[in-house]
């Protein structure tokens, strides 16, 4: 998505995680009836506008439709840094906003809002009153991305996210958009049977 001459936004969903505390396929648990959350997300970044999206999977991931471009970790061990890493290295824009697959309810304003700050050279993410962000639904500019990446290629163990954007916010390079309990089942994320149940 255009916002301006010099910025334009790409998507990547993250769902290549095992999903072990979950016992199943976290990507393919339905978020309303007839739609499961990875397409619920795909459709998020859609509405607002980002036409080039990919879904962060692993090889192994048989139920991927074929259709759906898709991008696999390129640093082991990286956790959602690797999906985040192998997008922003497949696309051309100079934004990536990174998606959790497992945030049900995190509505399509916050990625409305993400995309109003989505300036050259600057990033943005929310952050707590405790000073955590939530990596896992932010706006990464491609610049960052490949400098993470030529950086942390030979790095047995990469750095967090949290670590990483803690950086880049007191570099004063992150639009911090305040969180605060009105916003936390935005950001109520599924990893246990006990949370579908709630």
């Amino acid at each position: 998505m255009t916002q301006t001459s010099l910025v334009s936004v790409d998507g990547v969903v993250l769902a290549a995680g095992y999903s072990r505390r979950m016992g199943t396929e976290k990507a393919m648990l339905a978020a309303v009836p007839g739609e499961v959350l990875w397409r619920r997300q795909w459709r998020i970044l859609g509405e607002a506008g980002i036409e080039r999206r990919w879904l962060s999977v692993r090889p192994d991931q048989a139920w991927v439709p074929a259709d759906v471009p898709v991008v696999h970790d390129g640093i082991p061990e990286a956790g959602p840094l690797g999906g985040i890493l192998a997008a922003g290295a497949a696309g051309g824009g100079t934004h990536l906003i990174a998606l959790a697959v497992d945030l049900p309810s995190l509505p399509a304003l916050w990625v409305q809002t993400l995309l109003t700050e989505a300036k050259p050279g600057r990033g943005a993410a929310g952050r707590w009153s405790d000073g955590t962000y939530e990596p896992l639904a932010a706006l990464y500019p491609r610049a960052w991305l490949e400098a993470w990446r030529a950086a942390l290629g030979g790095t047995a163990r990469p750095p967090g996210l949290q670590a990483l954007l803690r950086e880049q916010d007191q570099r004063g390079r992150l639009s911090v958009i305040s969180l605060d309990p009105t916003h936390a089942s935005w950001f109520r994320n599924l990893n246990t049977p006990a949370d579908v149940r709630s």
